[in-house]
């Protein structure tokens, strides 16, 4: 849970297989997901954007966070106007760097909850069986927030 609401991670690369799932992880409030995040590690196209937009309106969500990681170069820079775009179609979406949307939540939480949730986390970057190279990298951000993994627990 995060904020009261919750949170669903979907196996890489299988969002979207059950007929519940609309992003990689699913924001759930009433058995309705609320906010759809699609993560991209790698380089996308707006392409990309249309299909995970268009499925979540298709899912009856109508907000989308984008969050693209270090290892996407290549992808549209006129975020403003994607954004702009689908607005106007009734779907809330925003772009967000992984490392802004991580930063984001450990700030606007207390530090018993984001202690939790950085926990969950990295425990289901193993359950979904993200690469190596990705949970290096949430380990890596998660150092230069202040925090360290020991034994897959994160301390101050």
């Amino acid at each position: 849970q995060i904020f009261g609401e919750n949170v669903r991670i979907h196996p890489i690369n299988e969002a979207g297989s059950s007929s519940r799932e609309v992003g990689d992880i699913d924001v759930i409030n009433n058995n309705k997901v609320i906010y759809a995040i699609e993560v991209k590690d790698k380089d996308f196209t707006e392409g990309d954007v249309k299909h995970a937009a268009t499925k979540a309106i298709k899912k009856t969500c109508n907000r989308v966070i984008f969050a693209y990681g270090r290892h996407a170069t290549s992808y549209p820079k006129n975020f403003s106007t994607i954004e702009n775009n689908w607005h106007k179609k009734g779907v809330d979406l925003t772009f967000i760097s992984i490392d802004n949307l991580v930063q984001t939540l450990i700030s606007t939480l207390g530090e018993p909850e984001y202690k939790r949730i950085l926990n969950d986390i990295s425990k289901n970057l193993k359950i979904a069986r993200s690469k190596d190279a990705a949970i290096k990298f949430f380990e890596d951000l998660l150092h230069a927030s202040g925090y360290s993994v020991k034994k897959s627990k994160i301390e101050l």
